[in-house]
């Protein structure tokens, strides 16, 4: 779990990092994350507050292609399936495959768990008991996600 915390918080110091330096330049730079911490739903937290751009992206480009016409279902999971292969293919070149299979797996867990969003109705839920649904499945899986990484980096 460290291992986790340490990751997300050097992603989050790497893009306010990066954001800083553009406005000290005289650039605006988009930002990136809208307070995830605040995220009442899985689904949420992907389509709306985590990786901004890569998320408008995927739902141009996959979601709403796979998801048209009463298909909303497929066009998450198609989503989430394209994020983990754009994740999973460095993955699979600098560690092999079970590197790119844990980083799949992660992606596509979250993806299905963003489908039982809809049937636990969690929209309802109290803000604290959502936000900790959402908190424990990303922490619970990340794992999955940022070993991988890690060992990529030889920790």
């Amino acid at each position: 779990m460290a291992g986790t915390a340490l990751l997300y918080a050097a992603a989050g110091f790497i893009f306010e990092s990066v954001s800083l330096g553009c406005r000290l330049l005289g650039y605006s730079a988009p930002a990136m994350h809208r307070t995830p911490l605040f995220a009442r739903s899985l689904g949420e937290f992907w389509a709306r507050r985590w990786n901004i751009a890569v998320s408008a992206w995927l739902h141009t480009h996959v979601f709403r292609p796979a998801g048209g016409r009463g298909y909303a279902r497929a066009g998450i999971l198609c989503a989430f399936a394209a994020s983990g292969v754009f994740h999973a293919w460095p993955m699979f070149a600098a560690l092999g495959v079970a590197a790119s299979v844990s980083t799949m797996a992660f992606f596509l867990i979250q993806g299905v768990f963003v489908l039982i969003e809809g049937w636990l109705s969690i929209h309802t839920w109290p803000v604290a008991l959502a936000r900790a649904w959402t908190i424990g499945i990303i922490l619970g899986f990340s794992p999955l996600f940022i070993d991988p990484g890690l060992r990529a980096f030889g920790l």
